[in-house]
């Protein structure tokens, strides 16, 4: 199994967390604040350079605002339409 960190799949479900940060009006400061960690813990993610785990996700979302059944259900429904 190859590194998630290069899987087009990783990367689209990081844009779409990245999109829906931004339409919640957050920026990476925000949502960093909201967890208590320093803002390049965002940008790495964003930027590829760090991966997230399960955990890690869902504490995300919850800083954004976003219920996880809704994103989970978005995020799929793009990785199998660009399969």
């Amino acid at each position: 199994m190859a590194n998630s960190l290069h899987d087009p799949r990783y990367a689209r479900l990081i844009k779409l967390l990245a999109e829906r940060r931004k339409a919640a009006g957050l920026t990476q400061r925000d949502v960093a604040a909201r967890l208590e960690l320093p803002p390049s813990y965002i940008g790495k993610i964003e930027s590829l350079q760090r991966r997230l785990d399960l955990i890690e996700l869902l504490d995300l979302l919850d800083a954004i605002g976003v219920k996880p059944a809704d994103f989970f259900k978005r995020a799929l429904a793009d990785l199998h339409r660009r399969a």
